[in-house]
């Protein structure tokens, strides 16, 4: 998990794809390691936690890494 973060940290977006992934499925150690505090000023757009089972702390940490990827975040 460290590792992924520092790819995560450094803009590989494959990195920032499956730390978030993994984050939002809370695999062992993930949102420990994933956890941004900057994140916290991160807006969720509209939608976004409807059907969701995540706290919002995780929450906003996955969307930090999914835009930090340029992955579209926004719901269809």
């Amino acid at each position: 998990m460290r590792w992924m973060r520092k790819s995560a940290d450094n803009v590989h977006v494959d990195e920032c794809m499956n730390l978030s992934n993994f984050m939002y499925t809370d695999r062992p150690y993930a949102r420990e390691v994933g956890h941004v505090a900057e994140a916290v000023g991160v807006a969720i757009p509209a939608g976004v936690m409807a059907g969701h089972d995540i706290p919002l702390d995780a929450m906003t940490s996955v969307v930090h890494w999914l835009r930090k990827g340029a992955h579209d975040i926004v719901p269809n």
